[in-house]
């Protein structure tokens, strides 16, 4: 099975302002229970991090990007809380005075890695994921209407529904946990900085 969201994705990153320094990180991910590996022995990223400023700049990545993932039989993840440069180089110098005062230099390497992932979406817009591990499709109607449900700031709460390997992230705006919990009773999981799925070619 191939999960191919890259059409999805560019129409989601198109507001980016290249101008202001904003962005979307980017990770080819390996996991374990994917199969055997011969070049990985455990769930890890794999090459650089991509700092996606624009859906042309992803278009051109693509290629490269697939190529990757097929051979190392990765995930590409990107993380639609938008960054900006100012906002990851202020975190980055707080990892900085950390890491130096606890002597603990070998975090340096991947600062600002580090400095990313712990920063949230430079404006308001802040995109949560709602985790459906089902392909059942009434199922993921019944939690699409309970987080439109929820009290928010927003007219609609759901943002898009993006296909994974098992079922769907439902990319919503922050709403009310208490009131959505409340009527969608089952475990379920609510991610408020994480990636969703980009691409994925599942080996038979």
């Amino acid at each position: 099975m191939i999960v191919d969201n890259t059409e999805q994705i560019k129409k989601l990153i198109s507001g980016c302002d290249r101008e202001a320094g904003e962005f979307y990180t980017l990770h080819i991910f390996y996991r374990c229970k994917d199969g055997s590996n011969p070049y990985v022995s455990k769930d890890k990223p794999i090459g650089r991090t991509y700092y996606v400023s624009s859906p042309e700049y992803l278009d051109h990545k693509m290629p490269e990007i697939k190529a990757m993932c097929d051979l190392f039989n990765a995930r590409a993840y990107i993380n639609l809380n938008k960054k900006s440069w100012k906002q990851v180089s202020l975190k980055s110098l707080g990892i900085l005075a950390q890491s130096l005062y606890n002597e603990n230099y070998s975090k340096l390497m991947s600062l600002v890695d580090s400095a990313c992932g712990e920063t949230g979406a430079c404006d308001k817009n802040s995109v949560w994921i709602v985790d459906v591990d089902t392909k059942d499709k009434s199922e993921l109607e019944e939690v699409m209407s309970c987080v439109r449900n929820a009290p928010s700031n927003y007219d609609d709460n759901v943002i898009d529904v993006v296909e994974t390997l098992h079922g769907y992230h439902i990319l919503s705006h922050p709403f009310n946990l208490l009131s959505f919990h409340k009527c969608y009773t089952k475990p379920i999981d609510i991610h408020k900085n994480a990636p969703t799925l980009l691409y994925y070619n599942e080996k038979e």
